[in-house]
């Protein structure tokens, strides 16, 4: 709906045509990272090949450092489905969860990472956004995204700016809204959008219902706006940066050198006016809303996904994403693979644990392969071999200790709705099977009469839990939503600890945090 229809829905149209006190209007001034700077715009310039492209694209970074302002182009090598997926339409909007787990390509001194860490994915606006936009400027006379753009030093396109370095789909700050009434032609509709942006009870409530409710971006919100006609710098010093999608990394270099892998789920939900019950009136039909980068990601991804087998994927074209490497701080194994492990990640949050497992069935072979080969050490005069057990000093013994030193148990608590979300189901048993994995605990929510979460299964094994973590000094590890589940699982971890300690656990927990035994990556 429009601003003017939802002012008379709620039965404030007169008042937003009434003046209105500066005073009460967001302050413009550092509101803004960009300044308006005009442009320099070229006609496009000759296409270059992809692999040019590709060269060319990743010599941006500085020394090889890929940020969000300079991400890797990677080419994914594989991307399936690990949940079951609805095919008959039978799902309402936002009930079919859809998970996708994807392989990339990326050498390993360009991404140099570590079970824990995560990439940062740099995704467009919808292209369909970026060409209405395109259409609504002021300077639009043969404009395309193909044209080149000069600001400074740095030369781009049209495209890049109004796909890639600008967010029009996020909601806006009410100052860079408010920028854009200086840009309309219709007084009446400059009025209306300093209304929207006031701080009165009726800028509130347009706010709430017009923004918020709708779920409407600066893309939007331009092709709403009849007589508003930007120029594209004016329209870009008031847009926010794109910002990158995070995703845990689900692999380990040792497994797949050369490559990474993460998982996410494909974000469907509705946004809806919230009518009070005085206004008797039909509520407006739900708005279907995509997820801007994870439904990007799934439809560039469908030639992978619509063919399962690898025997019927010759002649894909190749496929590239934007991303780079976010080192974690603290996420991370322990130094000694003696540490008994807990790991807690229901959902997606399971994903780093595979990197997690991945990394210890490795050192495990590892340690198994070096434990049972002979070493010669050299040869001695007379042309007498040498065996490791004949030079007893301090670096071999040291050596064969930690090559002596089985790992500790991991034990993993995995929750989902039901058995067509199970993530990692196959590599999860196998890991069970081959004893990376000692004990593999999942929380079904949607099985059964009762709703079990993973917490449930914790207070299950609260008196084996207990003696891991007081009496063998196990690492606790979190991942997923932080609006609950987090504090959820730390509750029972508290409660756990306490039964063992008989008393309150509330600065043991807390000791863990500090001594790094507690550990999360948590989203909201």
């Amino acid at each position: 709906m429009t601003l003017r229809q939802i002012a008379c829905l709620f039965a404030v149209d007169e008042q937003i045509c009434l003046p209105i006190d500066d005073s009460s209007l967001p302050k413009q001034k550092n509101s803004f990272d960009t300044e308006e700077v005009e442009f320099k715009i070229t006609p496009p310039v000759q296409a270059m090949s992809t692999e040019a492209f590709i060269e060319s694209f990743n010599q941006r970074a500085e020394g090889g450092d890929y940020t969000a302002a300079h991400p890797l182009l990677a080419q994914v090598i594989n991307a399936r489905y690990i949940s079951d997926v609805c095919v008959d339409g039978s799902a309402k909007w936002g009930e079919d969860r859809r998970v996708i787990h994807v392989d990339v390509a990326a050498d390993n001194s360009k991404v140099p990472y570590l079970p824990g860490d995560s990439i940062g994915l740099c995704c467009p606006n919808p292209l369909y956004l970026a060409k209405l936009v395109l259409h609504r400027l002021s300077d639009t006379t043969d404009l395309t995204l193909d044209h080149t753009v000069t600001l400074s030093a740095e030369t781009t396109t049209v495209g890049e700016l109004l796909l890639f370095k600008y967010d029009l789909c996020s909601i806006p700050k009410k100052a860079a809204v408010l920028k854009l009434a200086q840009w309309c032609e219709d007084p009446a509709e400059a009025l209306q959008l300093r209304h929207l942006c006031s701080k009165s009870e009726t800028g509130k409530l347009l706010w709430a219902q017009f923004i918020e409710g709708q779920g409407v971006g600066m893309g939007e919100l331009l092709c709403l706006l009849a007589s508003c006609r930007p120029s594209l710098s004016q329209l870009c010093s008031c847009l926010a940066l794109q910002m990158p999608r995070y995703y845990s990394i689900a692999s380990s270099p040792l497994k797949t050198p050369g490559q990474l892998s993460f998982a996410f789920s494909v974000v469907h939900y509705s946004c809806r006016l919230a009518l009070p019950q005085s206004i008797e009136a039909t509520p407006p039909a739900d708005i279907l809303r995509y997820g801007v980068c994870t439904s990007y990601l799934e439809d560039l991804l469908t030639q992978f996904l619509s063919k399962p087998s690898h025997s019927a994927r010759s002649g894909l074209e190749k496929v590239f994403v934007r991303l780079f490497h976010k080192p974690s701080i603290s996420f991370r194994l322990p130094g000694s693979v003696t540490q008994p492990l807990i790991l807690i990640g229901p959902g997606t949050g399971v994903a780093p644990f595979v990197g997690f497992l991945q990394h210890r069935e490795r050192l495990e072979c590892e340690r198994r392969r070096s434990a049972g080969q002979q070493i010669c050490t050299g040869m001695w005069r007379g042309c007498l071999e040498l065996e490791e057990s004949d030079l007893p000093c301090e670096g071999n013994v040291v050596e064969t200790y930690i090559h002596s030193l089985a790992p500790g148990p991991v034990w993993l608590y995995f929750g989902c709705r039901g058995q067509e979300d199970f993530l990692y189901q196959q590599e999860l048993g196998r890991w069970v099977g081959n004893d990376t994995l000692t004990q593999l605990r999942v929380a079904m929510s949607r099985v059964g009469p009762e709703k079990v979460y993973v917490t449930h299964k914790l207070r299950e094994d609260s008196e084996k839990i207990g003696k891991l973590i007081v009496d063998e000094g196990a690492y606790v590890y979190v991942c997923g939503d932080g609006n609950r589940m987090a504090k959820d699982v730390q509750d029972a971890i508290r409660d756990i600890v306490g039964m063992r300690l008989k008393g309150d656990a509330s600065e043991y927990v807390k000791d863990m945090r500090l001594r790094q035994r507690y550990l999360q990556d948590i989203w909201s």
